[in-house]
């Protein structure tokens, strides 16, 4: 049986920070959710997204 759920965390070099996404199938297509943590002129930011794609 194929793995549904895939998982990855990396450090980012763009600015230095911390990325983790899942991709995950749903129906007859997948969605890629994430969230990047890092620092932008100064202050601490945390970005969540997803992504649908059939």
């Amino acid at each position: 049986m194929a793995p549904t759920a895939e998982t990855i965390l990396w450090r980012r070099i763009d600015p230095p920070g911390h990325e983790a996404a899942r991709l995950l199938a749903h129906g007859s297509g997948w969605h890629l959710a994430g969230t990047a943590v890092f620092g932008h002129e100064a202050d601490a930011c945390c970005l969540q997204y997803v992504v649908g794609c059939d």
